[in-house]
């Protein structure tokens, strides 16, 4: 091959290994429908529950679940129980929960609800506190606990 028809065919080549590439880049785990599995690497059940001026907030059945679409973190129940399951083993955050359940929760905010002179916003992992907001780690038999309440 020649240099000209070298560098005429190599953006060509180029193109098409990109192409390649991002065919066979694995989708975000969160968009994973496990109706499309037959085996889970992993079936963990972390219980979560959000508390907002002293009002305990149910947290919703069938959050990323439904016929058609079966996400890696639902619900089943009106019961907090987190269901965490997936193809592969991953380290789920509680960021991840809310991502799929499609509400806010960062380090300022819950919900509808956000810090401010005379509020504050915890998150509790097994009755202790953990700075780690949507960084928190889910994991088996874990308790979280997400208040947002008046300053003492």
């Amino acid at each position: 091959m020649n240099k000209k028809n070298f560098y005429l065919a190599m953006p060509a080549a180029l193109f098409l290994i990109v192409i390649l590439v991002a065919g066979c880049s694995e989708p975000d785990i969160l968009d994973m429908n496990l109706n499309n599995y037959r085996s889970l690497a992993m079936h963990i059940h972390p219980n979560i529950s959000i508390e907002i001026l002293g009002e305990k907030i149910t947290i919703p059945q069938n959050i990323g679940a439904s016929r058609e679409f079966m996400s890696v973190i639902h619900t089943h129940e009106a019961n907090g129980v987190l269901h965490v399951e997936s193809p592969k083993p991953h380290q789920f955050m509680l960021g991840d929960f809310f991502t799929i359940w499609g509400k806010p929760f960062n380090e300022s905010c819950i919900l509808d609800h956000c810090i401010d002179s005379n509020h504050t916003l915890k998150v509790l992992v097994n009755g202790k506190e953990a700075k780690t907001f949507r960084d928190t780690p889910l994991l088996e038999n874990q308790h979280i606990t997400i208040l947002y309440s008046r300053m003492p």
